[in-house]
């Protein structure tokens, strides 16, 4: 059964994520169809997730005094904020030379960027803490759900108000595929940047194994839970009993797959695969090879050993299943 905390989770995230992809489609084209500006967005949702300490954030636009380069402040804070599509270093450095000189600025001290996208490339993730003077902060979707990961219920419940009254969209753009989309490719990225974080999880598979991918042979092997699974998998992606959702049953497994594929590079989908692989089968053996109790200890282990918190619980459960279907969860192993 679903929290409501998990609940406002997934309203949060999904139209956050969306309202991302949507800004950065209409940067290509210069179109502003007049609703709430990112600006305005990010200005009431770090004022509702600070507001214990009274951030008092301002869009710079409605002040008389000029702010180049900063699109959001916080003179008690000392934080300016600039909201943008792009996400490149250049980008970044650029915005250092409209703004003054640390050693003149009496207004902020500290400037983050949020970057409207799931991840940040590896060049900005490594970029220093500190430039020309000033503290600096890169962050992207995934950085600031993390963050709201950490409000409590009455705070997440004023996130939530929030995000659905802010950001409204016609039906045909708030799709099941696209929340999708965005959510998979964040949980691909921070998955893989977690891993790689930890040599202790990312390097624990014995590369002397085969590993077999048969779905027949796996139907076989558990046959007894596949019917527990499937209705676990179906509930995960929230598919309604009366089948009337089929399609999107049927599509779900090739579309993750395709997914995978094109988000991660080779070295990186290994990575996550080794893991997937050794982890599932340790678990396995600690549950007395029952796979329903497993499989949910890892998406609970996952989330909460991986900093994955802020990536739906459904998201992380519906993926684990494709990968158990695919043979990656709970492998098949040539003797």
């Amino acid at each position: 059964m679903i929290t409501l905390r998990e609940k406002m989770w997934d309203s949060i995230t999904s139209k956050t994520l969306l309202y991302f992809q949507k800004n950065r489609t209409d940067s290509k084209t210069n179109r502003n169809n007049g609703a709430i500006s990112a600006e305005d967005f990010i200005t009431g949702l770090y004022n509702i997730l600070y507001e214990k300490d009274n951030p008092e954030y301002i869009p710079t636009k409605k002040l008389k005094v000029n702010y180049p380069g900063i699109d959001v402040l916080s003179t008690k804070k000392k934080q300016g904020i600039q909201v943008t599509v792009q996400k490149d270093l250049s980008k970044i450095k650029n915005t250092f030379t409209s703004i003054p000189p640390f050693s003149e600025n009496k207004d902020f001290s500290e400037v983050l960027f949020v970057i409207q996208d799931t991840d940040l490339p590896n060049n900005l993730k490594k970029f220093a803490p500190s430039y020309e003077g000033y503290s600096l902060k890169i962050l992207s979707a995934a950085e600031i759900f993390r963050e709201i990961d950490n409000a409590d219920d009455e705070q997440m419940k004023k996130i939530c108000a929030y995000v659905e009254g802010s950001i409204v969209m016609p039906e045909d753009v708030i799709s099941n595929r696209n929340v999708d989309a965005e959510v998979f490719k964040m949980l691909f990225n921070s998955l893989n940047l977690s891993l790689r974080n930890n040599s202790s999880e990312s390097n624990i598979e014995n590369e002397e194994l085969v590993y077999i991918t048969s779905p027949a042979e796996k139907m076989k092997k558990y046959n007894d839970e596949w019917t527990a699974l499937v209705q676990i998998y179906k509930a995960s992606i929230g598919l309604k009993d009366d089948g009337s959702e089929i399609e999107r049953f049927i599509s779900y497994h090739k579309y993750v797959e395709e997914a995978f594929s094109q988000d991660l590079n080779e070295v990186d989908k290994s990575v996550i695969q080794g893991y997937l692989r050794t982890k599932s089968t340790i678990l396995l053996h600690a549950n007395n090879n029952d796979p329903v109790n497993a499989i949910n200890q890892m998406a609970l282990q996952m989330r909460n050993e991986l900093g994955l918190g802020f990536v739906p619980s459904s998201h992380v459960l519906s993926f684990l299943l494709n990968m158990f279907f695919k043979c990656d969860v709970f492998p098949l192993i040539k003797i």
